[in-house]
């Protein structure tokens, strides 16, 4: 049997129209405006919606003073004091407190695995919901 037409190319132009990425804000730090374009670029076009986007720069402004942090604490945990004595570096609880805001955002901008979980993935299906030990005392039934 003859080939009818002419052939087909099999190839596809994906053109994605009106949506672009949002650029990193002027006043990001060189490792935050890195964590902007590294986040942004793993996302599809349109993910960032305008309202997220103060949140994606206090998360990208949270992940650079968490590393300015480790960078402190790698002088030591103790710093000595002007008594002669030592007391707790006090960038570790900067890096505590950022840690904690990035988890926050990270949930708050779905970045974080667990924003995304389905209940598949979390394990629950096929579970079966535990009988109330209270069952039938309502009306005497067993």
């Amino acid at each position: 049997m003859g080939l009818r037409g002419p052939k087909s190319q099999n190839h596809l132009n994906v053109v994605t129209v009106g949506v672009d990425r949002p650029k990193p804000p002027r006043k990001l730090s060189k490792i935050g405006r890195d964590t902007w374009k590294e986040i942004v670029d793993s996302h599809a076009p349109g993910f960032f919606r305008k309202g997220a986007l103060p949140l994606l720069f206090a998360y990208c402004e949270a992940v650079a003073v968490h590393a300015g942090a480790c960078e402190l604490i790698k002088e030591g945990l103790l710093i000595p004091t002007a008594g002669g004595s030592f007391k707790a570096n006090p960038a570790i609880a900067i890096q505590t407190a950022k840690a904690g805001e990035m988890g926050m955002l990270a949930s708050k901008l779905q970045l974080a695995n667990s924003s995304y979980r389905d209940r598949d993935a979390a394990g629950t299906q096929g579970r079966e919901k535990p009988k109330s030990k209270r069952a039938g005392m309502a009306f005497g039934d067993d």
